[in-house]
């Protein structure tokens, strides 16, 4: 079920991204305001700060438009 299905990634644009992505192909999110039920949801890490789902999808971005390493995957202590 959509409901049971959570992406996180730690990035603004990611989950703005993400959320593109997933409305452009139909698939549910967030909740229905006429049937209640739950759709895919898509946050930041700090918005699934203390709740769960039954699948968790960690989206992480290596490189930005131009090919360049961001954010902690440069650091090479993270890699």
């Amino acid at each position: 079920q959509p409901g049971g299905i959570g992406i996180v990634t730690p990035y603004a644009a990611q989950v703005r991204l993400l959320r593109r992505m997933i409305r452009q192909r139909g698939i549910p999110q967030g909740v229905d305001q006429l049937t209640g039920r739950s759709g895919v949801e898509v946050s930041s890490v700090d918005g699934y700060q203390g709740r769960e789902k039954e699948v968790m999808i960690v989206s992480t971005v290596r490189s930005n438009d131009a090919g360049n390493m961001v954010g902690s995957v440069c650091d090479t202590r993270y890699s």
